[in-house]
């Protein structure tokens, strides 16, 4: 089983072949449909014309069989043409047509990626084509087990007869075996994106394989009802009682026109019956490392935490009768789900703080099916599946509401 370091490791080299190919981002079209495409972006010219063609869908065409030039993958993938499939440094790359006047791109890559810096980094690109108006993500889903995150980015361009206005739809998976950028570069077809993406992912098929999770869950991010991110748990049973669990999560929140504010995090701990006994943990925040930490249980009750914080060497000591990861938490509040009360867990948190674990409270209301979380002065409301799992968290901030929702769950913990 991979740890933070392979993560970290592998995704940071995945990023350099996104520059081969960051100059068509902005201005992506094959087959002479250019001058189509601009025809069509100009003639429209009153609000309503531009949003009909921002609000464009369209069917899928049938779906063609499509290869790695190394054979380490094989997919089914939409389109109204031929595939073209060539190989770069460390990636490979599709290219395809949904029937509309710019083709559709997917980069899948031979080592691991950061979601987040992955998209900061094409978002960065098109920045020096064009100007950014916005972008947000609007929708999370899941292929083969694994999350995948869309946005859309509108931009304008200076071009002849003035600013044009354009939109770029990104997609991005951490699989951990073949994970993709895709990418369209038209006005409109968001969900038609969104499907063939989603499509072509569930197809997909690889050479090599990654140990099957015992357990694994993802959770939906939204505020108001509108996607920010995934979090991405796998449990993997080591035997004798021992299980690992690897954490992957990103959000992608609007801080500005044309600004996102995202971040990746990496979590992976090994543990037993009597709780944590080694943990690792990285964050990225806009690119730059947050924290990259490691934790071990030093005795009886004891753990000792090093790295850095802020690129700054960091070292701690604290004391813990029980440190439980998220799977020890979800099998406690299924032994106590059907009777009122209170429990209190001592968790490790580095995002709130490094150097101590918190004391988190779950007040269960066994006739709602509701617990109420306390970490310090946050609160959060959860609500349970009749068997007493966690299928929806939610709180306040302000007058926007909060909420992560299960999007998947597979296997038993």
């Amino acid at each position: 089983m991979m740890g933070m370091k392979d993560f970290r490791a592998r995704g940071t080299r995945a990023y350099a072949p996104l520059w081969t190919f960051l100059v068509a981002v902005g201005c992506a079209s094959s087959s002479g449909k250019e001058a189509e495409s601009a025809n069509e972006r100009q003639a429209a010219t009153t609000p309503e014309e531009i949003e009909a063609l921002f609000a464009r869908e369209k069917d899928l065409p049938e779906a063609r069989t499509a290869k790695a030039p190394d054979g380490a993958w094989t997919a089914q993938i939409p389109s109204a043409g031929n595939v073209g499939v060539k190989a770069g440094e460390g990636h490979a790359e599709t290219e395809f047509s949904l029937g509309t006047e710019t083709n559709t791109h997917c980069v899948f890559y031979k080592e691991a990626i950061d979601a987040g810096q992955t998209i900061g980094i094409v978002l960065d690109g098109l920045r020096k084509k064009a100007k950014l108006e916005r972008i947000a993500p609007y929708k999370v889903a899941v292929a083969q087990g694994i999350p995948i995150v869309f946005l859309e980015g509108r931009y304008s361009v200076q071009a002849e007869g003035g600013k044009q206005a354009g939109s770029l739809k990104l997609a991005v998976t951490p699989r951990l075996v073949a994970p993709a950028l895709c990418f369209l570069d038209e006005p409109g077809y968001k969900e038609t994106f969104a499907s063939a993406v989603t499509q072509l992912l569930k197809s997909i098929t690889t050479e090599e394989t990654m140990p099957e999770p015992a357990y694994a869950e993802i959770w939906s991010s939204s505020i108001d009802g509108v996607p920010y991110g995934y979090q991405w748990m796998q449990m993997l049973d080591e035997g004798g009682g021992k299980r690992t669990t690897v954490t992957l999560g990103a959000s992608f929140l609007p801080a500005g026109p044309g600004e996102l504010s995202i971040t990746d995090d990496v979590e992976v701990l090994k543990s037993d019956a009597s709780g944590v006994l080694e943990g690792e943990y990285y964050m990225t925040d806009g690119g730059e490392v947050a924290y990259e930490l490691s934790t071990k249980r030093s005795g009886k009750s004891k753990y000792e935490v090093t790295g850095k914080v802020q690129g700054k060497d960091f070292k701690s000591d604290f004391d813990a009768p029980k440190l439980p990861d998220d799977v020890a938490t979800y099998r406690l509040l299924r032994q106590s789900y059907k009777k009122n009360g209170t429990l209190k867990v001592t968790e490790f948190v580095p995002a709130l703080d490094p150097s101590a674990p918190a004391q988190v409270t779950y007040a269960i209301d066994a006739k709602a099916r509701t617990v109420t979380i306390k970490l310090g002065d946050l609160s959060l409301l959860a609500t349970l599946t009749e068997d007493g799992m966690i299928s929806q968290v939610s709180t306040k901030m302000g007058e926007r509401e909060v909420k992560q929702e299960i999007a998947h769950r597979a296997g038993k913990y």
